[in-house]
Parts: C-alpha cells; structure tokens; sequence
C-alpha cells in the first residue's frame, strides 16, 4: 500500500454554520462544545496546498461534507474529480474512473487517524476526543478566535505538526495543516455549498 500524505485529508472537515451567543466561559471546552454540529452540513471550499515541490500552490475546489455524529466527505470538483471519505474507523478515496473506491483503516495510519480525530472532534463537538489526541491551545476571543490543535502522539507529529482552525462565533472560516517538513494545506470555507 503506498504512503498517503496528510494532506489528501486536508480539506475534509471545515464546515460553517449560524452565529450563537458567546460561551459562559471562554475555554477550549466552551468553544468546541459552541461548535457541534447537530445537523448535515455542505459547504464549498477552496484548498491551497502549499508544497516544497511546488513553485506555487496547488489550488482545489468543492465542496465538504459533515453528517453528525463523526462522518466527513471531500468532494474535490477542481482541476480534477475526487472524493474521500472518513467513516467509523475507515477513509475511502474514490477517483473518476479508478474502478471503484480504495479503501484504508486509519489505524494504520497515525498522521491520518490523528487528522481525522481533530476534524471529527472540532465538528461534533467533542472536546473528550480532541483532549485525548492534541494539545490544545485558544487564543482571542469569541468574534474572532483560533483554537490550535498539536498532536500528543509521536507517532502523530511525524506527519502532523500542528492543525490551527480559525473562526468567528460558531462560524469555522480555515483550517490550516503544517506538516514537519514545513509543507501546509490551507482550507477557506467560500459558503454554502447547495
């Protein structure tokens, strides 16, 4: 099986929603408790991959897809047709005449089971899961905040350095993926995507 790079997962995971009030109290608890999705959301994405390789960023459009309580889809539409999907403890990547979806346990793959918790915790809501795989970190306030999510497990922090995801109230507007070597994934969250 070859190796999959964190950032084919980047984008899974970044998924708006309305404006609510202000936690009691201002803690990574109270701002990932404010920031469960209770119902599925779609929203369209632009990603940038920023790649050491690269001269510019690889840029990718579509559109992401969260169903309470932990499933996440990518529907990559732009400049190519890709979709890749976390579910229980299973991510499948399907690809416009491949022959059918590839499917990897995400056991197997520290990096990506570490990014999947992170983006599972922050859209369900679940400060317990996110406690038991990052370090977290929140800086600013509830107009304007970002929660930053470094991973305890070494075996993690070999593909994922960190994960900052960046928001006002209950509305997540980026995520950003810093791998070790000094690669990155930006994600921007463009609107609803139906």
């Amino acid at each position: 099986m070859r190796p999959i790079r964190l950032w084919l997962l980047a984008g899974l995971c970044a998924l708006p929603t309305v404006l609510a009030a202000a936690p009691a109290s201002w803690s990574p608890s109270a701002l990932v408790h404010a920031l469960k999705r209770h119902t599925e959301e779609t929203v369209r994405f632009t990603e940038e991959k920023h790649l050491q390789v690269l001269s510019s960023p690889l840029v990718l459009h579509g559109t992401l897809v969260f169903r309470p309580p932990d499933e996440v889809e990518k529907h990559v539409t732009a400049p190519y047709g890709e979709t890749y999907r976390i579910r229980g403890d299973e991510l499948s990547i399907e690809r416009p005449g491949a022959g059918g979806a590839r499917h990897v346990a995400l056991a197997d793959y520290p990096g990506l089971a570490a990014l999947a918790s992170g983006f599972r915790g922050v859209l369900g809501g679940d400060y317990l899961l996110l406690q038991r795989h990052y370090r977290m970190t929140l800086h600013g306030q509830w107009s304007r905040w970002e929660l930053d999510l470094t991973p305890l497990a070494a075996s993690a922090r070999k593909f994922l350095r960190q994960i900052r995801v960046y928001g006002r109230h209950r509305d997540l507007e980026r995520f950003e993926l810093q791998e070790p070597g000094g690669d990155r994934t930006v994600i921007r969250i463009d609107g609803p995507g139906r």
